[in-house]
């Protein structure tokens, strides 16, 4: 799940650095936010295309139609681990969704002292990480759901427990089904009796007429 929209408000800063050319750790900010290529829109000025060309990180891949495409080198995770001086991306199941099942299934990298995990998606107590604790913390990450770490290489599997929205999802199923199966046009039930007294009564019937013929015909007469 991606970040919600104010969180965005955040990276203004390094990408107001990153176009005066200043050089610094936005474009490592940038993928910290899982984004992965950085586009001048048409109509922009030119002369960011050599700065942006001359930024560690990017690399340019396109240019087309007057839009310039570059793609962030490294990892481009939304996932970090922090140890309070440094941050590590963590590569992530794709695609990075409720629905990928799971999130992230990996051994971390050894370290020690407090460290904690951003998975990179909104806080929820539904994301679960085995044995790890959630915790809040004050990092430009704080968006997102946080694990603490414990020393060593453990390995973690980051899950999201999607069983209330599997049962919801069953409930409007079933509730699909009623309305189908009512709005079926009724079927006439026919009464196979009846049909069979309905068809011996118009033989009979025939019968009567045939005999009434025989009796009046001329040939039929006694002399």
């Amino acid at each position: 799940m991606p970040p919600p929209a104010q969180t965005w408000r955040a990276i203004d800063p390094y990408v107001a650095d990153m176009a005066s050319g200043r050089g610094g750790e936005e474009v490592t900010v940038l993928a910290g936010y899982g984004i992965r290529y950085v586009i001048l829109a048409p109509g922009s000025s030119r002369d960011l295309i050599p700065t942006l060309d001359a930024e560690p990180g990017l690399r340019r891949l396109s240019n087309a139609d007057g839009e310039v495409l570059w793609r962030v080198a490294g990892v481009t995770s939304r996932a970090r681990i922090f140890d309070g001086v440094t941050e590590s991306p963590v590569g992530v199941a794709q695609p990075a969704t409720m629905a990928t099942d799971p999130y992230l299934d990996q051994t971390l990298p050894d370290g020690s002292g407090e460290r904690v995990l951003f998975i990179g998606a909104s806080a929820d107590s539904r994301w679960t990480a085995a044995d790890l604790d959630q915790v809040t913390t004050e990092s430009y990450l704080n968006w997102s759901s946080t694990f603490t770490i414990p020393a060593g290489s453990p390995p973690v599997v980051v899950e999201f427990d999607s069983t209330s929205r599997t049962l919801w999802l069953v409930g409007q199923l079933i509730v699909v089904l009623i309305l189908v199966v009512v709005a079926l046009p009724s079927r006439q039930r026919f009464d196979l009796d009846a049909d069979a007294e309905a068809l011996a009564a118009l033989e009979a019937k025939s019968l009567s007429f045939s005999e009434d013929y025989v009796i009046a015909s001329p040939e039929a007469r006694t002399p």
